[in-house]
């Protein structure tokens, strides 16, 4: 299996938001799909086999700190490094940007995305109570310092 990780592109935006709809109770909107693949402060990677278009990390630069907003992997594709294959390529991006810090948001009882962000270095700095709505759940703040880790990757 080969999997071909890429900048996202406007024309991914319906396979992307197949994917919302397929890994989140929250899925995006359009809306805000749209803008995140057209305002040029969104870096997306997408992962794609054999033209399929198999995960999505959607992320945010501001200054010198960077949140990743989303990184969804089809269910079937799961546990295979796809995810581990768009954070490292993330990091390195950012790493290169001169970005400092990367944040994001995880539900509180998805054990596995905590596990792989720890994985990476994250570290939870926060709890934000009842940030999510369906169904209603805390979300941890996790965050990860680039200049400090950013040559020690998992591989």
């Amino acid at each position: 299996m080969t999997v071909n990780i890429r900048r996202a592109e406007i024309g991914d935006q319906e396979q992307i938001l197949d994917l919302q709809r397929k890994c989140f109770k929250e899925p995006w909107s359009e809306t805000v799909c749209q803008e995140a693949l057209q305002n040029p402060i969104y870096f997306n990677l997408v992962a794609c086999i054999e033209q399929k278009l198999v995960a999505c990390l959607i992320c945010v630069l501001i200054t010198s700190e960077a949140e990743i907003q989303s990184l969804a992997v089809l269910e079937q594709y799961r546990r295979q490094g796809i995810a581990s294959l768009l954070l490292e390529r993330i990091i390195q991006y950012l790493h290169n940007k001169d970005i400092q810090d990367i944040f994001l948001e995880v539900r509180q009882s998805n054990l596995s995305a905590i596990q792989l962000y720890q994985h990476f270095g994250f570290v939870q700095q926060g709890l934000r109570k009842d940030y999510y709505r369906k169904p209603i759940e805390s979300a941890l703040l996790m965050g990860y310092q680039i200049s400090k880790k950013c040559n020690k990757l998992p591989v």
